[in-house]
């Protein structure tokens, strides 16, 4: 099976993360595949909305830092943020309803994911944490952009 599941049914496309091994951790060419799956969905005349979740009992655990080169920092920080804007962007700008159905740990790109999103269904399973905010630094992957304009300015920060 692939890491990113893309299937559609009917008018609905549904957009899987399929590696519960890893908690659905985003390898690099995960991100590239989930960027190319929205994109895919953007195009598709026939496809009305689109269904965005992961597999086993988590949504997404963020980025898989297993799979960054330990020499080589810089270059998979640059190419991390290079990848996780691009999936962002294909996902905030899709002209389609997005919906997120979320179950268990959301995190960092996961979180930021789901933010971007349409419409988030939540189970009661469901939590949420931004990695880079414990560690005080600013969230990646347009969190901060989301959560403000989801929750307002002031309850964000």
């Amino acid at each position: 099976m692939a890491d990113i599941e893309y299937t559609t049914t009917g008018a609905i496309a549904r957009i899987v993360i399929n590696r519960p091994e890893r908690k659905n951790a985003l390898a690099n060419d995960m991100r590239q595949q989930l960027t190319e799956a929205f994109r895919t969905a953007d195009a598709d005349d026939e496809v009305r909305a689109v269904v965005l979740t992961g597999t086993g009992d988590t949504f997404c655990a963020g980025a898989d830092v297993s799979k960054m080169a330990p020499r080589d920092v810089k270059g998979a920080r640059n190419n991390l943020q290079r990848n996780a804007h691009a999936l962002i962007r294909a996902l905030y700008h899709i002209e389609k309803p997005v919906i997120a159905a979320v179950r268990g740990s959301t995190v960092g790109i996961g979180l930021s994911m789901m933010l971007a999103c349409d419409l988030a269904i939540v189970s009661d399973t469901a939590r949420f944490s931004c990695i880079f905010a414990r560690r005080g630094l600013a969230p990646d992957s347009g969190a901060v952009f989301f959560l403000a304009r989801l929750i307002g300015l002031a309850r964000a920060r």
